[in-house]
């Protein structure tokens, strides 16, 4: 590609993208800020629920965007990262972002990213937002990359905010210590905006309290019980109880004790999504939603 202006095929296409790797991380919002602005702000264009944590990000994300899809929304789903293909970062209602998409997408941006010179993410996040935007996304769940305060995706002012499990990762960026990281990702809570905390370390609660105001916050552990009934590598059944409602059986593919509290999560992050866009949450629907991630989020764990 060297001395190029354009690439060609859609090998080219990904050798770019992943030359940007190479770049180093932009631990900033300055870059996404620019480029995002350039394309005209794609985020504004559709409602968002937003995820940071260390662990359970992307099954969160993956049975929220289910539940949504069952309830009718075009859903928008950006994970990172991948498996086996870079299209898998980017879906909706389940399916993959085409090579064709990608390719027009560089095409038409390339002298803007080689101008700013944002990250692999950012350009990820980028053509997300715009991908989303452009194809009429009703609701987009997006994950954070690294972090969250100053993870390119915080440009984002969503309906609902995630925060996962936190455990010690990334410290070169985000602190030698719990509490630091556990701030770190903490700075995508927003005025006035629900935040569900799945995370239960007993050294974060505090904090969590003190960061989030009391009306904005719904900590699982406050919020409701867990019962696992089954557990086995065909995956898990398992009982929510809300506090004061009755108790909701939920089967998913996904095996694993821990997917019960990404399950819960993603039970609230869409109740309080769908609250806010005056519906409610439909019992049959959410089961579908949770017993149904795979196909229609294509997530695997």
């Amino acid at each position: 590609m060297a001395g190029e202006n354009k690439v060609k095929t859609i090998k080219e296409y990904f050798q770019y993208l992943y030359s940007l790797e190479r770049s180093g991380m932009k631990y900033d919002l300055r870059n996404i800020t620019r480029l995002l602005k350039a394309l005209g702000n794609p985020q504004n264009s559709f409602k968002s629920i937003h995820i940071a944590g260390t662990n359970g990000k992307g099954a969160t994300a993956s049975f929220t965007a289910s539940i949504l899809q069952e309830h009718g929304y075009k859903t928008g789903l950006f994970t990172s990262p991948h498996i086996l293909d870079f299209n898998e970062r980017i879906r909706i209602n389940g399916n993959q972002i085409s090579d064709t998409y990608i390719k027009r997408f560089l095409t038409k941006n390339l002298a803007l990213i080689k101008r700013i010179k944002p990250s692999f993410f950012e350009v990820n996040t980028a053509m997300a937002f715009t991908y989303f935007a452009d194809k009429g996304v009703e609701a987009a769940v997006i994950e954070c990359g690294l972090g969250g305060r100053l993870d390119s995706t915080n440009i984002l002012q969503p309906e609902v905010s995630v925060i996962t499990q936190i455990d010690m990762d990334h410290m070169q960026f985000l602190g030698n210590s719990l509490k630091q990281i556990a701030m770190e990702k903490l700075g995508i809570v927003k005025k006035d905006t629900k935040v569900i905390v799945s995370d239960n370390n007993n050294k974060l609660v505090s904090l969590f309290h003190k960061v989030i105001p009391k009306r904005d916050l719904i900590y699982l552990d406050d919020a409701l019980k867990l019962k696992i009934i089954k557990n086995t590598n065909r995956g898990l059944q398992f009982t929510i109880i809300p506090k004061g409602c009755k108790s909701l059986k939920l089967t998913t593919p996904l095996s694993g004790s821990y997917q019960t509290r990404n399950a819960a999560a993603a039970y609230y992050a869409a109740k309080e999504f769908l609250r806010i866009n005056r519906e409610q949450l439909l019992i049959p629907k959410l089961k579908q939603g949770i017993k149904n991630v795979k196909q229609n989020a294509g997530y695997f764990g």
